[in-house]
């Protein structure tokens, strides 16, 4: 056997293995990115073919021709398969388990033995075909073998792994039981940028099927437009001026009783999953919850993958924009509630989800950073413009926020598809929600939502509950997040505390409005916020500052009238200060002194600094 024969066999083995392989890969975590699989292919293939070559011209040195091709043919798609059964491993089956723990141990050794079995077959079949002597003749068919063997080889475990990552699982639990709940937050989501609430572009598909399918609330609110505050009011049923969690950083009280804590002495089983840091347990988040993931520190529990380590020294930067976010992110998030649902967790249960997508910087991967071209049309009457800054700028910077939304959208359509397989629609509860929303362009702080304005108060708010609440239907009311916690327990049934300081509003959403003139208390720091149906009034303790607007004149909020409206201004305020008196004990604002982060891990501060919760 010549030695030009070993390094043919060897690259082509080495090429189509890597390619199999990233086929694999990619379909595994980004099947709807086509740039994915070409580039995928691409380098794998290269790495592979490059690697073998460079292996086989060592073996043909140390040993005769026919024993180096069987090794070089071998260990070439070995690794390969090795490299996805490892990096499957990681994202499905070992997530949460330490490196060092024997299942952990005996998962890799498996891989590895399967991986060389694998390794030679092939061997032997490219061996076979080569070492007749009639190369020349035989070239045709022994490409075709060579192909047919290597994709048996990497295909076969694929098609395991699939069958096996879409299993059926185990039971579902009594049928005549409660229904399970699913409360769905996305960060930094402005409920006008949805198609459901009135937004021309399509970002949002999925959403809009639930809210066809489900209760839609027009006019809801959060307390106080930050991360941590607005979970805490959502997942207790209380206000800040309760909680006492003010501001970002600070922590959940244990003394508060949760609503994954209620659901659980009720015999539920809890989970929670959130892509954000301040969700984490080192705030008081994972009070009541049996299983807790916070997505940035899934991957302290165990190194990262081969494919990992690949990607990061060859081509981290184009992984990182356009197909993988490696750092984790929703992706991740997603895929560790999707093994928790495919272990077929015992119903009821209560799941928790938090995507962090649509919060500043904007950053859509193919093919959502292209899916809305710029406008500047749709910058049209805004502050930014009205500031003489760039409308391309904010037309570039809506268009990435849409992107992002359009990806959070799409994530759902998975999750909510794996979700009817283990618990049916009519068995579900599905609360869809947001923690604030983001000021693009209409009110500084630009692409933040540090005020109270309707763009970072407002909030989606989707009742899902088929068979339980009319589809279709619309509460133009004005409600608070405080809401969700009793208007869960009130829909499967359950008794609401009488601590609960939220009002249920499973009356409204059937059509039944018993409190007439409805308001949402909002404030961000020293500025108080009164929200009623048609007005809004505004006053800020740090510079004195007074503002009333006509929501239905006037819904982007840019013509002051508390001047021009004395009467409608005096009432409103007298309303507002009532409230702060009631809520704050007349001391309005958070505390100022210490910073909350202070104390955190480097990690952690990075990780905050880059969404601009630190400066």
């Amino acid at each position: 056997m010549q030695t030009r024969t070993v390094l043919l066999g060897s690259v082509l083995v080495g090429m189509i293995a890597g390619a199999v392989c990233a086929l694999v890969l990619s379909a595994m975590f980004s099947p709807r990115l086509l740039v994915g699989y070409l580039f995928s292919v691409l380098v794998y293939g290269a790495a592979g073919g490059l690697g073998a070559l460079v292996f086989s011209a060592v073996l043909v040195r140390v040993m005769d021709a026919r024993r180096a091709l069987w090794w070089a043919s071998g260990l070439s798609p070995a690794a390969f398969v090795f490299l996805a059964l490892v990096y499957w491993g990681n994202k499905w089956v070992l997530l949460g388990i330490p490196f060092w723990s024997f299942w952990s141990l005996v998962f890799d050794f498996g891989a590895l033995v399967v991986s060389l079995l694998l390794g030679f077959v092939v061997a032997w079949g490219v061996t076979r075909g080569l070492s007749a002597g009639r190369t020349a003749e035989r070239a045709p068919r022994l490409g075709r073998r060579v192909f047919g063997v290597a994709l048996a080889t990497v295909g076969a475990p694929a098609a395991l792994l699939a069958g096996m990552t879409g299993g059926t699982g185990g039971g579902a639990g009594d049928p005549g039981g409660k229904s399970s709940v699913v409360l769905i937050s996305i960060d930094a989501l402005r409920a006008d940028h949805l198609g459901c609430y009135g937004y021309e572009r399509r970002t949002s598909p999925t959403i809009d099927r639930l809210a066809r399918e489900g209760v839609k609330f027009e006019k809801a609110f959060c307390p106080e437009p930050s991360t941590g505050p607005s979970h805490a009011t959502m997942l207790t049923g209380v206000v800040p001026q309760t909680h006492r969690l003010r501001r970002n950083g600070e922590s959940l009280s244990d003394s508060l009783m949760t609503l994954a804590e209620i659901l659980r002495d009720g015999g539920y089983v809890t989970a929670g999953f959130t892509t954000n840091t301040l969700l984490d347990d080192r705030f008081g988040f994972t009070q009541g919850f049996d299983t807790y993931i916070e997505s940035g520190h899934v991957e302290k529990l165990r190194p990262v993958s081969l494919t990992l380590l690949i990607q990061t020294l060859a081509v981290k930067e184009f992984f990182d924009k356009f197909m993988w976010k490696i750092r984790g992110g929703d992706n991740q998030t997603l895929l560790c509630v999707g093994k928790w649902l495919r272990g077929r967790p015992k119903t009821p249960f209560f799941l928790f989800l938090h995507l962090l997508d649509p919060h500043w910087p904007y950053e859509p991967l193919e093919p959502y950073r292209s899916a809305f071209p710029p406008e500047t049309s749709k910058t049209e009457g805004s502050l930014w413009v009205d500031q003489g800054r760039d409308p391309k700028t904010l037309a570039r910077n809506l268009s990435l926020y849409d992107g992002e939304i359009l990806t959070v959208d799409d994530g759902l359509t998975r999750f909510l598809s794996l979700l009817e397989q283990v618990s049916p629609a009519e068995r579900t509860l599905i609360v869809f929600t947001a923690d604030h929303g983001e000021n693009l362009g209409d009110h500084e702080p630009y692409f933040r939502h540090q005020d109270v304005y309707d763009g970072s108060v407002q909030v989606p708010l989707i009742l899902h509950c088929p068979g339980t609440l009319e589809a279709g239907r619309t509460v133009d009311a004005v409600v608070e997040n405080s809401a969700i916690v009793p208007t869960i327990l009130s829909l499967i049934g359950d008794d609401i505390p009488e601590w609960i300081e939220g009002e249920s509003l499973v009356p409204l959403a059937r059509g039944i409005d018993g409190t007439p003139d409805r308001r949402a208390f909002v404030y961000s720091g020293k500025r108080f916020g009164l929200r009623t149906s048609d007005w809004k009034v505004i006053i800020d303790f740090k510079n004195g500052e007074r503002l009333l607007y006509d929501l239905a004149a006037d819904p982007a909020e840019r013509n002051d009238l508390f001047e021009a409206e004395e009467a409608v201004a005096a009432a409103m305020e007298e309303r507002l200060l009532a409230e702060i008196d009631r809520l704050e004990g007349g001391l309005p604002g958070a505390d100022e002194g210490r910073s909350p982060f202070e104390g955190l891990d480097r990690q952690t501060m990075e990780r905050l600094k880059a969404l601009g919760y630190v400066q």
